[in-house]
C-alpha cells in the first residue's frame, strides 16, 4: 500500500481509517487486475478533469461495488476521482503495459499551460518515477554476460540507441528527404517529433528523448522571430507528412488527451489551421491555443503523445 495512501482519503473525507483505506487500496489492486484501453482512458479522464462525465462517473462506481459493496453510491465525485488515481498507483509497483500506459497518460496531459485538475497531485510524480525507473531498467548500462532474453534486450536497446543517435548527427529528415539545415525549426519540429517516435522501439520511451529533440532542431532555421503558438506549428507542417502520420495512427478514442495530433487532423479537415484552432480547445478541454510554444516544447509534446498511443496499443496486444 502507498505509504502516503491515508492522507490522499483524508484530504477527500477526513473520517477515513486505517481499515477504511486499506481496503479501498486492494479493491483498487483487483480492479486493476481487469483493465482495457478504454478503461484506462476513462480513468484518466476522470483523475484529471474536476467535472467528470456522468456516465464515467456511473461506469466506475459500478465496477467499484462489484468489488466493495460499502464504496459510496452518491456524492462520491472526489473519492471517485481519487480512486481513479489509486488504480493508477497500483500499476506503478510492477512492470506492466498497464502502468506505462497510465503514466504516459498523465505525463501527456501535463501540456503547456493545459488546465487540468488531479485528484492527487503527488500521483503525477509517482507516475514519472515509475517512468524514470522502468526506462533505466529497460536499457541497463552494464554489459555482463547474460543467457537468452537479456542478450536479446541489449540488442533491442542498442539498436533502438544507435538509431536515435544516427538519426540525430546526420540532420537529415528522412521523412521530408532534406537536410535539417534547410528546414525552419517550426516547420520541422513536429515532423522529428515522428521521427523519433519511429525510432523509439521500447517502452517506456528513453529520458534522453527530450534533450535529443532539442538537439536535432539546432540546425534548422530559426524561421518567424516572433511568439510561436501552436497555431504556427500546424500551419508549417508539411501537409502530405501529416496525411501519411494520420494515417498510421489510432487516436479517434482519445482525441482530448493528444491536442497536437487532433490539431493536425483538424488542419486536413478545414484545410488550414486557424480553424483548427478554434475547435481544439473543446475536442481537449484545458489546452490553451494562445499560449506561446517553443520548437521544442512543440516536438516533445508530439512525441509524447505518439508514445501514449504507442503504450495504448502495446496495452491492446499485451
Amino acid at each position: 500500500m502507498h505509504s502516503h495512501l491515508i492522507d490522499w482519503f483524508r484530504n477527500v473525507n477526513i473520517d477515513s481509517d486505517p481499515k477504511l483505506v486499506e481496503r479501498r487500496w486492494q479493491t483498487a489492486e483487483e480492479y486493476s487486475k481487469e483493465l482495457s484501453r478504454s478503461s484506462i482512458l476513462r480513468l484518466l479522464r476522470l483523475f484529471l478533469f474536476p467535472k467528470p462525465d456522468t456516465t464515467d462517473s456511473t461506469w466506475f462506481t459500478d465496477g467499484l461495488l462489484k468489488l466493495d459493496i460499502e464504496f459510496p453510491v452518491t456524492n462520491n465525485t472526489e473519492q471517485l476521482r481519487l480512486m481513479a488515481g489509486v488504480v493508477m498507483v497500483t500499476t506503478f509497483h510492477e512492470v506492466s503495459a498497464k502502468g506505462c500506459a497510465f503514466a504516459l497518460g498523465l505525463r501527456v496531459a501535463v501540456f503547456p499551460n493545459r488546465r487540468t485538475l488531479p485528484a492527487q497531485p503527488e500521483i503525477l510524480v509517482d507516475a514519472e518515477a515509475y517512468l524514470q525507473t522502468e526506462a533505466e531498467r529497460q536499457r541497463p548500462t552494464y554489459f555482463d554476460d547474460a543467457p537468452g532474453s537479456a542478450v536479446a534486450g541489449q540488442i533491442r536497446r542498442l539498436a533502438e540507441e544507435t538509431g536515435l543517435l544516427w538519426w540525430v548527427l546526420c540532420e537529415y529528415s528522412t521523412s521530408l528527404k532534406r537536410r535539417t539545415s534547410g528546414l525552419t525549426a517550426p516547420a520541422y519540429a513536429l515532423i522529428a517529433a515522428a521521427e523519433a517516435a519511429d525510432r523509439t522501439q521500447i517502452l517506456p520511451p528513453p529520458p534522453s528523448a527530450d534533450a535529443l529533440l532539442a538537439r536535432v532542431l539546432k540546425p534548422c532555421k530559426s524561421g518567424p522571430k516572433k511568439a510561436l503558438t501552436l497555431i504556427d506549428f500546424w500551419s508549417a507542417a508539411d501537409a502530405e507528412w501529416r496525411a501519411a502520420l494520420l494515417r498510421k495512427i489510432s487516436f479517434s478514442d482519445s482525441r482530448d488527451f493528444v491536442p497536437v495530433i487532433t490539431g493536425l487532423d483538424k488542419c486536413g479537415e478545414f484545410g488550414e489551421a486557424s480553424s483548427a484552432a478554434k475547435v481544439v480547445p473543446n475536442l481537449c478541454p484545458g489546452v490553451s491555443i494562445e499560449h506561446p510554444v517553443s520548437p521544442a516544447e512543440a516536438a516533445q509534446q508530439l512525441y509524447v503523445e505518439l508514445m501514449f498511443l504507442k503504450a495504448l496499443d502495446a496495452l491492446e496486444k499485451s
